[in-house]
């Protein structure tokens, strides 16, 4: 369990899979009329298990809410997520992996695990929910 400090200063102890990281990120690599958003800014906020889709909502305009498939949302360096999919080394499915920086025309993640090694993961297979 995570504890967790809300505005009110109220703390809670919740399990991994029940947080989201509100995170601030860039949309890329979207394809058809959801394309019109790639370089645009936002923030998660939501994740839909059932779609594989993020909500996010952009900066510019304002409030305007988008649906991103999870390869869809460039994570920031420093945020943490869970490796998921990987089939060539299904052993670190569901580790914690940290983003080092992303590689914008390879389209993956340079990511640590808490061990230190390193992988370099496709942005579909690092998720920012729980």
């Amino acid at each position: 369990r995570y504890t967790i400090e809300l505005s009110d200063r109220t703390l809670l102890a919740l399990k991994r899979q029940n947080l989201l990281q509100m995170l601030a990120v860039t949309l890329a690599g979207l394809e058809g009329p959801e394309s019109a958003h790639n370089g645009a800014k936002g923030t998660i906020f939501d994740y839909d298990e059932t779609s594989g889709m993020y909500g996010v909502e952009l900066d510019q305009p304002a409030g305007e809410a988008v649906p991103v498939p999870v390869n869809g949302a460039v994570l920031p360096d420093g945020a943490v997520g869970i490796v998921r999919g990987l089939q060539a080394a299904p052993q670190y499915n569901g580790m914690l992996a940290k983003v080092l920086s992303h590689d914008a025309d390879a389209g993956r993640y340079n990511a640590a695990l808490d061990d230190g090694k390193q992988l370099r993961l496709k942005r579909q297979n690092l998720l920012v929910s729980g």
